[in-house]
């Protein structure tokens, strides 16, 4: 990390309010590094096609039979399948 006397200072990931790195020139307000835009960019695509993601898992497979659960976090997620889904019994292990 520079000094504190340099032109530029960098605030530490946990420093910055929304955990982007962010610059600060001296006697101005941080702003974001233009190579931090792309990713910010991807993030908060990743969040939105997540959302859309879960959405039509739920609606196409919320009804079967044989899913119990239905979960996930961004473009992650995880399907449930069970051989009945009132007892919850698992397929037989093949």
């Amino acid at each position: 990390m520079r000094p504190p006397h340099a032109r530029h200072m960098i605030l530490a990931h946990g420093d910055a309010p929304n955990r982007f790195a962010l610059y600060r020139r001296r006697g101005s307000q941080p702003t974001e590094h233009k190579r931090q835009l792309p990713l910010r960019r991807g993030v908060e695509r990743a969040g939105r096609v997540g959302e859309q993601i879960g959405r039509r898992l739920k609606e196409n497979l919320g009804g079967s039979p044989h899913v119990a659960d239905i979960r996930g976090l961004g473009m992650m997620w995880g399907i449930e399948f069970v051989k009945d889904r009132q007892s919850l019994v698992p397929f037989p292990r093949s």
